[in-house]
């Protein structure tokens, strides 16, 4: 099962890091599930709820700072669905399988 901090919603943090961004109250799912749906070859934006640019920017920055890893890692898993090594083992260490 994923650590605490990934099982966290993302709406919930999102309303509290960016109070003035509309789209925040229609974001559903998880930080792990966001993970899980870009290795797995899903879709973020039909994860999230949301399909705009910037939301997922914001959490692809979130996420890269949740794992101690660089942005580039998020990138490429959503982009090509490719998890680097790097990435894998910082799952791991959150109990998340990718």
């Amino acid at each position: 099962m994923a650590d605490k901090k990934f099982s966290a919603s993302i709406k919930k943090w999102y309303v509290k890091a960016y109070p003035t961004d509309e789209l925040g109250p229609e974001l559903v799912g998880n930080f792990a599930g966001a993970l899980e749906t870009m290795a797995n070859g899903g879709d973020i934006y039909d994860y999230m709820g949301v399909g705009d640019s910037l939301v997922r920017e914001r959490l692809f920055t979130r996420l890269s700072e949740m794992l101690g890893l660089d942005y580039e890692h998020i990138y490429q898993l959503w982009l090509y669905h490719t998890v680097s090594l790097e990435l894998r083992a910082k799952a791991a260490e959150n109990g998340i399988a990718l």
